[in-house]
């Protein structure tokens, strides 16, 4: 028996490529975890890059977070009983800055078979206004499209990258989210967001989540099991660390992030800022 969705919200998602909303954080909590970003933020100017690749490993609270049993419940109705994360990362839109994601996807990059999902996590309101998720239903029964990387510091994805296809945008869906709530989409779902045009920031949080049978085509992948067993050795799981922030879990952090970047980042000269 499904633990979250309806049979006909996971007959859905199999049919659009993208989840019903999974509503796990009340409003106070969904305020306490933008106030522990921005708190990150304004004591380690520094480090703001940190939150790009893995933050759940860095921070006991994150780690929480990305554990709530109704997210989880959500994610086995798709996935499977046992559930791996394999990357987190903040997405901050800032007001008036004009960044954006340019239609793209995942899986052009960080290939996986047979799949993984993306779950977008609201730490902000999501509104057309400030920038929210737009998909293109049923994209993810396509084919992989053409990419180019761009130079374009305004796209935040990994390499500015932007698909080079034709696509029929008339068909784009926002995917609208109070803070607190979460979707979830196929890694071959078409998918961008647009400027933020709103008065205040929009963040993310993006969470790469797949069943332990699943394998990284090219190098080993680091995880972190969330639920269930491992029993396929397919990544390396990173465990719980000692600390919160200190010498054990920024160790772990750099492990992950490196081990990451080896596929992600291959072919370019670019940096992830987890790394910098």
């Amino acid at each position: 028996m499904p633990k979250y969705f309806t049979p006909e919200q996971i007959d859905r998602f199999q049919e659009q490529g993208y989840s019903d909303v999974i509503r796990f954080l009340s409003p106070v909590e969904a305020r306490a975890a933008r106030e522990s970003v921005e708190r990150f933020e304004h004591e380690h100017p520094d480090e703001i890059g940190k939150l790009y690749q893995h933050p759940h490993i860095l921070f006991r609270w994150l780690g929480d977070l990305v554990s709530h049993p109704v997210l989880l419940d959500g994610l086995e109705d798709l996935a499977g009983p046992n559930l791996l994360c394999t990357m987190t990362s903040f997405r901050q839109k800032n007001a008036g800055e004009g960044t954006y994601a340019g239609w793209h996807q995942d899986a052009f990059y960080v290939h996986y078979d047979p799949f993984y999902f993306v779950a977008i996590i609201a730490i902000t309101d999501c509104t057309v206004e400030n920038g929210c998720l737009y998909v293109l239903p049923g994209s993810h029964r396509g084919p992989l499209l053409p990419h180019v990387e761009t130079p374009d510091e305004k796209n935040l994805l990994t390499r500015s990258q932007k698909i080079t296809a034709e696509l029929d945008l008339a068909k784009a869906v926002p995917v609208e989210l109070a803070a607190g709530e979460a979707f979830v989409f196929h890694n071959m779902m078409v998918h961008g967001s647009p400027p933020n045009n709103s008065a205040d920031r929009r963040i993310v949080l993006l969470m790469d989540v797949c069943p332990p049978s699943t394998r990284r085509l090219g190098s080993k992948d680091a995880a972190t099991l969330l639920r269930g067993v491992d029993e396929f050795n397919n990544f390396e799981l990173i465990r719980e660390p000692k600390d919160d922030f200190g010498p054990d879990a920024r160790s772990l952090h750099r492990f992950a992030c490196e081990t990451r970047v080896k596929e992600t980042y291959k072919g370019t000269t670019r940096i992830s800022p987890a790394l910098r």
